[in-house]
Order: structure tokens, then sequence, then C-alpha cells
């Protein structure tokens, strides 16, 4: 996960669209309210993989969607077999 902001970005969206609160994705993943305010934020350096990973089955989303690997309807959080992985910061 390359870029925090956007991550975070995803995140308080997929978020706001099942009507939760902050405070209700702390209880859904039982990571800090902290934590997730500063990666909604772009704030946290870069949140470590199960964390990631706690916050996208929250979600309902994958973790791909949340990092960012698909070009195609990255705010939809489509994860459609028609979607191609970007090659963006891939060494």
């Amino acid at each position: 996960m390359k870029n925090g902001k956007a991550f975070g970005k995803r995140v308080a969206l997929k978020r706001e669209e099942r009507g939760w609160t902050t405070q209700d994705l702390v209880k859904e993943t039982g990571i800090s309210y902290q934590s997730l305010w500063r990666i909604e934020r772009g704030q946290h350096k870069e949140p470590g993989v199960f964390t990631a990973a706690r916050i996208a089955k929250a979600l309902g989303v994958s973790l791909d969607y949340l990092a960012g690997l698909y070009a195609n309807d990255e705010e939809s959080g489509d994860t459609s077999s028609e979607m191609r992985p970007t090659m963006a910061g891939v060494a």
C-alpha cells in the first residue's frame, strides 16, 4: 500500500456507504479509534496487512480494493473479474 491517503479515503467511503460511524468500524474490527481516525485521514504511516485485512473484511470489500491495486472503478469497490491489476508501484 503505497498511498496511505488513498487507502484512508477508500476506508472512509465504504464506511460511510454502510452508514457507519468510525466508532461502528472500531467495534467491527477491534482496531483503536485513534488508529482508524488516523488511517482515514492519511496520517497513519501505512497500516499493516493484518490491520488492513480486518478493515476490508468488516467493510465487505477486498484488500486489493482498499490498497488500490485495480485501475478501473476504484471508487465503487467493484472487484469483478473484468478488472485488471495495474503495474503502478510494481518493481
